[in-house]
């Protein structure tokens, strides 16, 4: 089994996105990509040819509401920083 480091987009929005990711992964970084467009991405080391499975990513700034049910369910895989903001990500299984 050959793994790879892949780049995943990230909605920034406050609205959470579904992310089909390979199973078994591993997150590595999330952060904003160095290139155009600038928009905040998760690094995961996968296994390219492995079963996809749906992850629901959510995203909050600090100081912003997050609903207790979010965090029951839900893993921090990272934090970054986008000039005055600093964002939260958080990962579960779609339903």
């Amino acid at each position: 089994m050959i793994k790879k480091v892949l780049k995943y987009p990230l909605h920034t929005s406050l609205e959470n996105s579904i992310l089909s990711l390979p199973e078994d992964f591993d997150v590595l970084k999330v952060d904003v990509s160095p290139n155009p467009p600038y928009q905040a991405c998760l690094w995961a080391l996968v296994d390219p040819d492995a079963p996809k499975k749906d992850y629901r990513i959510w995203i909050r700034g600090t100081g912003h509401d997050i609903d207790p049910e979010l965090l029951d369910n839900s893993v921090h895989i990272g934090t970054w920083f986008n000039g005055p903001f600093v964002w939260h990500a958080f990962i579960t299984e779609a339903e």
